[in-house]
């Protein structure tokens, strides 16, 4: 009997301990980004510039990966709350979390459009852009079915499973986009030290080669020299 009675404590233990790792993992990841992009690439700004682009990788973060899976664990962590209030607070994460996508990428443009960079020029940028244009038509297709009243029960309850489905898989093309992002922003940044390292190293060849040469042309002008007054 007392075996019964701790299981739905333990499962409820265990479910705390996985929402509280799953909090603390995504505000790690948001203050990791605002720190990556806010100390050591120069910051925020809506200018155009650099600065401006570094509000994208923060807000996509924020938005399409922390936002939207706390909408997603609303429904059970508050699964003993009125359905209608949890329904709502699921809705307006969701929002919120569109909101500050929709600044991330209109972000992003900006900083092309300014920089003369071309637009979706990768797999990052269709991935990115694909997943935010589902994420929209989710959160369109939830209202109409699940908050205004016109949608019957039968319909309701057939379109629940497909939109638990998209909603996780979504989150999964966040996150795998996020990742295509770092990776890629990473190689950016290998390539710009890269070649950094290649001018220097050419540069130092370089003076190396010209010092080596006026050694050898003043070494030879001096032995002319001696030669000739020796033979004076």
């Amino acid at each position: 009997m007392n075996m019964e009675d701790s299981g739905p404590d333990r499962r409820g233990s265990v479910f705390a301990g996985l929402v509280g790792a799953s909090q603390v993992l995504g505000l790690v990841s948001v203050v990791i980004t605002g720190v990556w992009m806010g100390h050591y690439r120069g910051g925020f700004a809506w200018d155009g510039s650099a600065r401006e682009f570094n509000l994208h990788p923060l807000c996509m973060v924020l938005g399409l990966v922390l936002l939207h899976g706390d909408a997603i664990l609303v429904y059970r962590v508050f699964s003993n709350e009125a359905k209608k209030k949890v329904k709502l607070l699921h809705g307006t994460i969701h929002l919120l979390a569109l909101i500050t996508s929709i600044v991330g990428v209109v972000a992003v443009f900006d900083f092309h459009s300014a920089s003369l960079i071309p637009h979706l020029y990768s797999l990052h940028s269709w991935g990115g852009l694909t997943t935010l244009i589902l994420f929209s038509l989710q959160w369109v297709m939830g209202l109409l079915f699940f908050l205004f009243p016109g949608a019957s029960s039968w319909l309701r309850a057939t379109y629940l499973p497909i939109h638990v489905f998209c909603g996780l898989t979504l989150l999964v093309m966040a996150i795998g986009t996020s990742l295509l992002g770092i990776t890629e922003k990473l190689l950016f940044s290998i390539e710009y030290v890269c070649r950094r390292c290649f001018y220097v190293t050419w540069f130092l060849m370089r003076s190396q080669t010209q010092t080596s040469n006026a050694f050898w042309d003043n070494s030879l002008k001096n032995n002319c020299n001696l030669q000739l007054w020796s033979r004076a």
